[in-house]
């Protein structure tokens, strides 16, 4: 009669597997011992290795059927009246069957092969409280019964189902022994384990999963371990989580060319969002609708664009630059919402690595005399505030801290004729004052109260700029100049022919010549930027280039933003607010006023998507709630 079966799932460790079994067969001659071996579709010679011990029980599996299903398998091939499971890569140390086979003389109901008491375990909370998680392949020998589907289908794909099932059966049982080896028998492997590939996973989801799944006998007596290893764990991951997206953001900072200007930490976007896409596959919570409707219309934005340029032979490098903006500012939002999809406070920390990037890539004396101005307006600004709200926001609900890095951000950017940026600080300082300060009976009265903290915003603002004429009047004046130029050129190239865009990056003489007039027109005496096609506003630019269906996603954006800018006004006030109304004022002003160009650009279209996306969500939910 076989009173102990050995039983090893193995997977691609033909070597490992025969090392273990030369030490472990001289121990079980002539002892009731059988060895059980399920070969998970092994791809090595696993098969040639087991050929050669003709007294061990061998099964080969059709198909790789994961870990918890080859572990039972192996369970259930076993004919022993006690079953122990061990991994392929974990050994016997001398004498180790004998030791066994001795303590299960006591007929105990399961067997702890390395544990620590010496005194038998009768009561089973006890016993769960101590044990739970002492119980690794290798770690105990159980009743063969145990392995039936009743006590071990329902922990399938939890990667513990092998010691999931030992609980339920020892719950099933009128009383319970566990016994204790008196000596350490088994030496754990020192080659890296089958599942620390996917240890991440098997931490943060699969655990959790069992953790759900144990009877609820076992539940209260579990409750301190299961806290423990939740704060513990969830700590660790949070940790390293944050400390992967500040890398992703630091990368943010650093541009490379290649078809443009490209940020490595985009390529790092492109990376999350096609693993996210592809796990995420088929989840209907996963591709929101909002998501799929940005992602088709900038997708049809980038195909106009190609048949645009096509049709009018558009220099293939000049073509390049435009459509890598769209196929970047798709991987840019997607890679975000991937990011920011479960908790929009998991964007804080990839931010703070992007104000951190580019304040280290690009706040360095030029040799310009006003490099400092060229740095902040075009490189700094946005990322040093919104990288200052995240981390305010992590600080603290309260809004004060974001109140006062607005208003120091929109005064030193008025200092240094950053001025569309300080208003933008201004006017967001201005709504969530508004949306603070009104709670409770008086909510009414917030469109009223948000009336006069931007006038007093505008009374503030141009206080500074009269202060700052004096230094940099003259450059004000050609900025003003050029502006209006810009956005009359396109506008009067788009009236010529409003249906059909003129390419990516053209360098239209007429349009050059009606720029020239109008930078005239409007008081200017240099024209240094003859060939502007942007219009200085990404809904004129992308209409110029690709017609209006290329704008349509653009059009669309600025609504859902006004909308969205709107809800922000009446959503409860967090640590979100000051990042949300800033994101999507920036995000309108860009629509209207900024040419879609450059890496950083796209970024900050992503955010603004992105905060698009979450706000309407939390509009819908928080509306059918309260329905």
């Amino acid at each position: 009669m076989i009173q102990l079966s050995i039983c090893i799932p193995t997977y691609n460790r033909a070597d490992i597997l025969r090392r273990n079994l030369n030490i472990l067969l001289p121990q079980c001659e002539g002892r009731p011992v059988e060895i059980c071996i399920s070969n998970n579709a092994s791809t090595d010679h696993t098969a040639a290795v087991a050929a050669e011990y003709p007294n061990i029980r061998f099964q080969t599996q059709t198909s790789n059927i994961g870990i918890d299903r080859n572990i039972l398998a192996a369970l259930r091939m076993a004919e022993g009246c006690y079953v122990l499971p061990i991994g392929d890569d974990e050994s016997f140390a001398p004498g180790a069957i004998d030791c066994i086979l001795t303590s299960l003389r006591n007929a105990p109901d399961m067997l702890m092969l390395n544990g620590r008491y010496r005194r038998p375990i009768t009561d089973l909370p006890q016993a769960f409280r101590q044990l739970w998680d002492q119980m690794p392949l290798g770690g105990f020998a159980i009743r063969r019964e145990y392995a039936a589907a009743e006590f071990a289908d329902r922990y399938l794909d939890t990667h513990h189902a092998y010691s999931g099932a030992a609980w339920d059966f020892l719950l099933a049982q009128p009383s319970v022994r566990i016994d204790c080896t008196p000596r350490p028998v088994v030496q754990f492997g020192d080659v890296p384990k089958a599942w620390s590939a996917d240890r991440e996973k098997i931490l943060s989801e699969e655990i959790p999963k069992w953790f759900d799944l144990i009877p609820d006998f076992y539940k209260p007596a579990v409750a301190t371990s299961r806290q423990r290893y939740e704060r513990t764990w969830g700590r660790t991951r949070a940790v390293n989580r944050a400390f992967l997206l500040f890398v992703i953001g630091v990368a943010l900072g650093i541009p490379f060319n290649l078809a443009g200007n490209i940020l490595a930490g985009e390529i790092l976007l492109a990376v999350a969002a096609i693993a996210g896409v592809a796990a995420n596959f088929g989840n209907p919570v996963f591709l929101d609708r909002r998501l799929i409707i940005f992602t088709a219309l900038f997708s049809l934005s980038l195909c106009v664009y190609m048949a645009t340029d096509l049709l009018w032979g558009t220099q293939l490098r000049d073509a390049a630059r435009g459509w890598a903006r769209f196929i970047f500012l798709i991987v840019d939002f997607t890679g975000i919402y991937v990011i920011g999809r479960k908790s929009r406070f998991n964007l804080f920390p990839l931010l703070v690595g992007y104000m951190v990037g580019q304040v280290a890539v690009w706040a360095i004396p030029g040799p310009d005399r006003y490099w400092y101005i060229t740095a902040w307006k075009h490189h700094l600004c946005l990322p040093v505030v919104v990288g200052a709200l995240c981390l305010a926001g992590l600080y603290s609900r309260r809004s004060r801290y974001s109140l006062a890095i607005l208003a120091l951000a929109g005064i030193a950017s008025f200092q240094i004729d950053t001025r569309a940026f300080g208003v933008l600080c201004f006017v967001t300082v201005a709504m969530v004052a508004a949306r603070v300060a009104v709670v409770g009976r008086i909510s009414k009265l917030r469109p009223v109260i948000l009336v006069c903290t931007l006038l007093f915003a505008a009374l503030g603002t141009s206080a500074i700029l009269d202060q700052t004429r004096a230094n940099f009047g003259s450059r004000q004046l050609g900025s003003n100049e050029m502006r209006y130029a810009a956005i009359m050129t396109a506008a009067q190239t788009i009236a010529r022919n409003p249906w059909f865009g003129i390419g990516s990056w053209k360098n239209d003489f007429e349009a050059a010549s009606r720029h020239r007039a109008n930078f005239v027109e409007a008081g200017g005496t240099q024209d240094t930027e003859s060939f502007d096609q942007s219009g200085h506003s990404q809904l004129l630019q992308t209409w110029l280039e690709g017609g209006p269906l290329a704008a349509l996603a653009f059009f669309y954006l600025l609504w859902k933003m006004l909308r969205s800018l709107h809800w922000t006004l009446k959503r409860p006030a967090d640590n979100f607010l000051a990042f949300a109304i800033f994101a999507l004022l920036n995000g309108i002003w860009s629509c209207l006023f900024s040419p879609f160009l450059g890496a950083d650009i796209r970024v900050n279209a992503a955010i603004s998507i992105y905060v698009c996306i979450v706000l309407t969500k939390e509009r819908i939910n928080l509306t059918r709630a309260s329905a």
